[in-house]
């Protein structure tokens, strides 16, 4: 198991103490799986057949609802503090992992309490990117996708 740690106080001081501190918790891989430590599942992930692959696995375990996160704030604003926390996330993951590809997927439907969602998970040969090949399959909500 590798797990990184460092100052990430010069890369987004405008996120909430609490996305912060998801993020300063560090990285980790598990037989081949890649997780924020703070989402890190306490035993061996295991790919039941609802889920696709690792990519599913990771974006299952390395997501977070920005409501649960943040005291208030419209759709936009979520989604706003939502790439910040993913680039900084992606940064994370690159440093600690700098021979592979990470995504960072924020999705966003119009509710009234938010509706923002941000996941990670490694970019690998032959998996599906999550959440599908073809965004334009999802209608009902926005998807915003970076890679680094």
């Amino acid at each position: 198991m590798r797990q990184l740690n460092i100052d990430l106080s010069r890369l987004n001081a405008d996120l909430p103490v609490e996305l912060l501190a998801v993020l300063k918790a560090g990285v980790v891989e598990e037989k081949g799986y890649y997780f924020l430590q703070s989402f890190r599942p306490q035993h061996t992930p295991a790919s039941p057949e609802s889920l696709q692959g690792r990519n599913d696995v990771e974006c299952l375990h390395n997501h977070i609802h920005m409501e649960d996160y943040l005291s208030r704030g419209s759709t936009g604003e979520q989604a706003t503090i939502a790439a910040s926390y993913v680039m900084a996330g992606l940064e994370l993951f690159k440093k600690a992992f700098p021979m592979l590809k990470f995504r960072g997927i924020i999705s966003a439907a119009e509710r009234e309490n938010g509706g923002v969602t941000a996941r990670f998970h490694c970019v690998r040969a032959g998996e599906m990117p999550w959440p599908c090949d073809d965004v334009e399959e999802f209608t009902s909500e926005g998807v915003l996708i970076f890679e680094l």
